[in-house]
């Protein structure tokens, strides 16, 4: 009879949890999060806490060219293709995959250079609170990081990155982005902390451009970049950005051009 307390102990408090998020999930489906214009997670660090909506397929995909250069003998030029692929599975929730294909070229006393795939991932987005008058919007992300890399970028486990999201709207052209985070390598590391705040502005109907502070908080350090967006229609989105992160003894900046695009089958 003891043994069987202490489990209904334990299931109990799940069997409410599970409860509660059903019932969180269904009483906030009516609200939708579904835009007349595509929501991207670019340009820029920060992603906003809204998910795609159901019955949504998204593509963001980009290129960065990244220049570090530790001193004068010691010099890293990147070129770094990401794409994310994102599904809206019902109004709160969706699903997402990442994937990087990496070149290093490092010129120290020996040139050397490296390509292949550096990161995978695949986890999901919840839409917490969405579509209030006043107050923040909420969200939540989470995501596997696999070991599935080419072997020059490979890790040793399967990693995790957690990220909770906040978008703030303070008028018509202005939104304020806000995003704090951990992520555990699977290498064995302590976890890594981080944040970063963006301010974006829509100019017209078009055109749209933020600013941005990012970096670590274990660490505390502090990035900047900003850039461009050009809604091409409501479903296709360009941008441009540009940054330079770092510290005083590494000068590492970066360029950015990407696409944003989604298949809508909404009845």
């Amino acid at each position: 009879m003891k043994r069987k307390l202490t489990v209904l102990s334990y299931c109990i408090p799940s069997l409410r949890f599970t409860i509660l998020l059903l019932g969180l999930t269904y009483s906030q489906v009516a609200f939708g999060q579904f835009a007349e214009n595509i929501r991207s997670g670019r340009p820029g660090q920060s992603i906003g806490a809204y998910t795609l909506g159901a019955k949504v397929f998204q593509i963001q995909s980009g290129v960065n060219y990244n220049v570090v250069n530790l001193d004068a003998n010691n010099k890293t030029n990147r070129w770094l293709h990401n794409t994310v692929l994102r599904l809206g599975l019902l109004e709160k929730w969706e699903i997402s995959a990442l994937i990087n294909l990496q070149t290093d070229e490092v010129k120290v006393p020996i040139e050397k250079r490296q390509t292949g795939w550096s990161e995978t991932q695949i986890g999901a987005r919840y839409n917490i609170i969405a579509d209030r008058e006043r107050g923040p919007t909420l969200g939540v992300q989470a995501r596997a990081l696999l070991p599935w890399q080419s072997e020059a970028y490979r890790r040793e486990k399967i990693g995790t990155t957690v990220i909770a999201m906040s978008s703030q709207k303070i008028n018509d052209r202005l939104m304020l982005l806000a995003n704090v985070g951990m992520t555990w390598q699977g290498n064995g590391g302590a976890p890594k902390s981080f944040y970063s705040l963006s301010l974006n502005t829509n100019w017209s109907e078009q055109w749209s451009s933020f600013v941005e502070i990012y970096g670590r908080i274990d660490e505390i350090s502090i990035s900047v970049d900003g850039g461009l967006a050009y809604l091409v229609n409501s479903d296709l989105q360009l941008d441009l950005s540009a940054g330079w992160q770092g510290d005083d003894d590494i000068r590492d900046w970066f360029v950015d051009a990407g696409i944003s695009w989604r298949i809508v089958w909404r009845e």
